[in-house]
C-alpha cells in the first residue's frame, strides 16, 4: 500500500513542530488543519475515486502557497530550537494532536486502499509537501 507524500510530509511536520491549541497560528496546528481538510474533502465524496482525486487536487491547488508557507516556517522554527524544547514540543503535540491525527491518517490511507488506481495521481499532487530533514 502506498502512503501519500503529503501525508507523510504534513504528518512530520506536524509532530516535529509541536503546538499549543487549536486556532493558536502555530504551523504544526495549522498544518494537522489542512491534513485533517484534506481527509474530510476525499471523505465526502464516498467510493467515487475521481471525484475524491479531483477533490484533493483542487484543496492542494488552492493551499498550496499557505501550506509551502506553513512548512517553511515550521522547517525554521524546528532548526532553531534546542533539542530539549523541541522534544517538549513534540509530546505537547502527541498529547493534543494523536487522536485527531490517527482518525485523519486512518481517513486518508482508506482512501489509498479504496482508491488504488488513483494513488500515483494523489501522489503526484502532493509531491510538493515533500521534505528533506
Amino acid at each position: 500500500m502506498h502512503k501519500p507524500a503529503l501525508v507523510a510530509a504534513l504528518v512530520a511536520l506536524a509532530w516535529l513542530g509541536g503546538c499549543s491549541r487549536a486556532g493558536s497560528g502555530d504551523p504544526g496546528e495549522a498544518l494537522l488543519d489542512h491534513l485533517v481538510a484534506l481527509a474530510e474533502v476525499a471523505e465526502a465524496r464516498g467510493d467515487d475515486c475521481q471525484a475524491a482525486l479531483g477533490a484533493v487536487q483542487a484543496y492542494l491547488g488552492e493551499h498550496r502557497a499557505e501550506i509551502e508557507a506553513l512548512k517553511a516556517a515550521l522547517v525554521e522554527r524546528t532548526r532553531a530550537q534546542a533539542p530539549e524544547e523541541r522534544a517538549r514540543q513534540t509530546e505537547r503535540f502527541k498529547a493534543h494532536a494523536e487522536e485527531r491525527m490517527t482518525r485523519t491518517m486512518a481517513s486518508l490511507m482508506a482512501l489509498g486502499t479504496r482508491c488504488p488506481a488513483q494513488v500515483p495521481e494523489l501522489e503526484q499532487a502532493m509531491s510538493f509537501a515533500d521534505i528533506a530533514p
